[in-house]
């Protein structure tokens, strides 16, 4: 996950969204794992699909794999 964050410029917290969307975590899950808000994990793959050029989860794991 090392060499994809820093490929596509990830945070932090953006590369622990991303490791919790592999595990196939909810928004909602992803936010009680994190101590933030379903709102904010949103914003954060908002963010991560844009760096990423991607639009759907579905498509965020097949750029990973």
């Amino acid at each position: 996950m090392g060499a994809f964050r820093t490929r596509y410029r990830l945070s932090k917290r953006e590369a622990e969204v991303v490791d919790l969307v592999l595990l196939g975590y909810r928004n909602r899950d992803i936010a009680t794992t994190l101590g933030t808000s379903p709102t904010t994990i949103k914003k954060h793959l908002t963010h991560i699909f844009d760096k990423v050029g991607v639009d759907t989860r579905t498509q965020l794991i097949a750029r990973i794999a």
